[in-house]
């Protein structure tokens, strides 16, 4: 994927139980289709409610999550009181089940770039989401 189709804001809860679940494209042998579907349930109404153009019924989305998200998720496990920014990329094939993947933006650093601007610059290339001067250097002084 070079650029998202939709950008919205998912609770960390959600993407936990997504990921908990096999939403990292294998699904576990303990996971049921009803626990699956309600996950789904519940990510196609946060999407929808960000803006991404579902229509009903959501049971046949299937959602995967993109290995810089699941790798966020790993790291992050224990805060599940927030929301995540995500890149939603729409897989659909015509006539085939509805297939959305989610991720964070991902990329190398150019070189002589530090990892702060890079992620600045994988942000606006893959979400056409810009950030703003002030508050970048409020985090960089924060960050210091």
């Amino acid at each position: 994927h070079d650029h998202a189709h939709y950008v919205a804001a998912v609770s960390r809860r959600t993407l936990w139980a997504l990921h908990v679940q096999g939403g990292g494209g294998r699904r576990k042998k303990t996971t049921t289709a009803t626990t699956m579907r309600d996950v789904a349930n519940d990510l196609s109404r946060e999407l929808s409610a960000s803006g991404v153009p579902l229509s009903p019924p959501f049971d046949d989305i299937t959602y995967k999550l993109g290995h810089h998200l699941q790798s966020v998720l790993g790291i992050t496990h224990d805060r599940d009181d927030d929301y995540c920014f995500a890149l939603v990329y729409d897989d659909c094939v015509p006539g085939k089940e509805r297939t959305y993947t989610l991720d964070l933006p991902g990329g190398k650093r150019h070189l002589g770039e530090s990892s702060y601007c890079g992620a600045v610059r994988e942000t606006r290339e893959e979400s056409s989401l810009f950030l703003d001067e002030p508050w970048e250097v409020d985090v960089r002084r924060v960050r210091k």
